[in-house]
């Protein structure tokens, strides 16, 4: 992922946007992990709702929040993942980024880019909700909520260019759900229409996923969430 090329582009082209966090809760997932269910609710982040959200990603300092992680190799790549999710929101028109909560804190965030009949994965990033704190099933339950909408709207294949110098396995967890490289030679991973309804499917069921619609909270989102 060329994230400082990304940081550069988006510099030149900023929008801005007058503050009303707002976002649309469009599913809630339960799964059970080491046998405790935790709710995970995802959003569906608009234009409005971006100023807010920088801020948010702005705050976070991984190094403070999972101490037991800073001395990986490449333990900053991670850290400048969530600043670039900051930076590149409203970068593009086909942009769509959603936004999973657990007991009302950010766990994680996902961006999209989509145009006719293909999609690409740009970023997906989970999100300590307190020390030494994450929350399991929150990118699963991202990448969910986008292989629903690339289902829905057909989507013939998505594409995404995994972190291979991360502190995580992100190749790995891109082969749970079913992306894979077309060679040996590919930067790119990518799945197909046939396997984004597989695998969605099989996620809705592991993870207790239910889809929602018009189910906005009745306050701004601002005031939801426990930043």
């Amino acid at each position: 992922m060329r994230i400082t090329n990304q940081i550069q582009d988006y510099n030149i082209h900023k929008i801005h946007y007058n503050p009303n966090f707002c976002a649309n809760r469009i599913a809630v997932a339960e799964p059970v992990i080491d046998g405790v269910a935790r709710k995970i609710e995802i959003f569906s982040i608009g234009k409005k709702d971006y100023p807010f959200l920088k801020k948010i990603l702005a705050r976070i300092d991984l190094k403070k929040m999972l101490p037991s992680f800073a001395n990986k190799p490449n333990f900053d790549v991670w850290n400048e993942l969530i600043a670039v999710a900051g930076d590149v929101l409203g970068h593009t028109k086909k942009q769509r980024a959603y936004l999973a909560v657990c007991d009302k804190k950010t766990c994680g965030i996902i961006i999209t880019n989509n145009n006719r009949k293909k999609g690409n994965l740009g970023i997906l990033a989970s999100i300590p909700v307190d020390v030494e704190k994450q929350i399991k099933g929150a990118g699963s339950s991202l990448m969910t909520a986008y292989l629903d909408l690339a289902a829905n709207r057909k989507l013939k294949f998505i594409t995404l260019e995994p972190i291979i110098n991360g502190p995580t396995n992100a190749v790995g967890f891109y082969e749970r759900h079913n992306f894979s490289f077309p060679d040996t030679r590919a930067s790119l991973m990518k799945i197909v229409y046939r396997d984004i309804l597989k695998t969605l499917n099989r996620n809705k069921e592991e993870l207790n996923y239910q889809s929602l619609k018009n189910n906005k909270i009745d306050t701004n989102l601002e005031y939801y969430l426990d930043t």
